[in-house]
């Protein structure tokens, strides 16, 4: 059997519209999340990886069915809620996760349904997306986990993490199954988790629109400046978002506010089977890393495009990054990296730049 291009339409009888539409009800019930798996984490066998799922499943909603995704441990008495769509933040037939605007039936306040489904990915495909869509869904809801604990008197850098990580995160509301259908009506579960919905645009969708002038080159800097050190404290705390772009960072240039979203694959630092591990016998470091030794002064392409023009240069860049941070005391001490790698590059960088004006 011969896949066809990826995004071409494959016929499946079995599989219903998309069911992510403003006034549906889903009705879900609690659970525990499986431990993560995957490539960031040691266990690679919790669960078959599927190469082609095509070339040996004839539809997408036959390969679903029988991949359905990992228990976790079951929890007494679970929660059951009914939640109704309000609207689409980010829904599809053909994408990855699904994001709709919600609340519950009974009222109360809205938020956010981030659904794992592996059925409205893009099909066809060489990879498996029910594998995706798991290992996506246990990684971000542990991360989720963790951050609700950084509040907890025991948790690693208490309190110092939970003051310059507040509000930088969205609020978790837990993680949940719905049970859905295919069109013979054989039952399905697909994992969601519920979080806080923020009604500001994440930093890519700026940029893309061309607003980013519309906001003050300094409040840009200090939005900008939030961001790098959200990253630092969340290392420092043992999680590596692993997808810094400006897509998974939402600001609120008004009140100054800058969340980080996106976890789904996420590094985390010392959990039982994480790739990231620090030796038994090295002490977690007192600080975290600077910004300078983390960047090199630098930022990605599309942050660039959030920078005001005078701070592009190379020296711009240095000169703003040490007055911001070159003698912080809430971060490390420079040290190997930046000296032997990252300084003589941009020493490099500037020295060009001087040659060429």
């Amino acid at each position: 059997m011969d896949l066809p291009p990826p995004g071409s339409p494959v016929e499946d009888d079995l599989k219903p519209d998309l069911p992510y539409v403003v006034g549906a009800r889903l009705k879900i019930q609690q659970c525990q999340p499986h431990r993560p798996f995957g490539i960031s984490f040691q266990d690679q066998t919790s669960r078959t990886y599927h190469w082609n799922p095509m070339l040996k499943w004839e539809t997408a909603s036959e390969f679903c069915v029988q991949n359905p995704p990992l228990e976790g441990q079951p929890i007494a008495n679970p929660e059951k809620r009914t939640i109704v769509i309000d609207s689409k933040l980010a829904c599809g037939d053909g994408r990855g996760s699904q994001l709709v605007k919600c609340r519950d039936e009974d009222g109360g306040a809205s938020f956010v349904a981030k659904i794992y489904d592996p059925l409205y990915h893009l099909w066809p495909s060489n990879l498996d997306p029910t594998h995706e869509a798991d290992e996506h869904f246990t990684t971000e809801a542990t991360v989720y986990m963790m951050l609700q604990d950084m509040h907890k008197a025991n948790t690693f850098g208490y309190p110092r993490v939970r003051d310059h990580l507040k509000g930088s995160t969205p609020q978790y509301y837990g993680s949940y199954t719905w049970q859905t259908q295919l069109l013979d009506g054989r039952r399905r579960d697909v994992r969601l988790i519920l979080m806080e919905y923020l009604p500001f645009p994440n930093m890519w969708a700026i940029i893309k629109k061309n607003k980013v002038e519309n906001i003050p080159a300094e409040i840009r800097m200090q939005l900008l400046k939030r961001v790098l050190e959200i990253d630092s404290w969340l290392i420092y705390y043992g999680i590596d978002q692993n997808d810094f772009a400006a897509r998974n960072i939402l600001v609120d240039p008004d009140q100054g506010r800058v969340v980080f979203v996106d976890f789904g694959i996420a590094m985390i630092r010392n959990l039982y089977n994480s790739e990231w591990a620090t030796p038994r016998d090295k002490p977690l470091p007192a600080l975290p890393i600077s910004p300078i030794e983390r960047w090199g002064c630098k930022w990605g392409d599309e942050m660039g495009s959030w920078v005001p023009k005078e701070y592009r240069t190379a020296r711009a860049r240095y000169d703003w990054f040490m007055k911001v941070w070159g003698q912080s005391k809430e971060f490390r001490p420079l040290g190997v990296i930046w000296l032997k790698h990252h300084k003589p590059n941009l020493q490099k960088a500037i020295a060009r730049e001087e040659m060429e004006e």
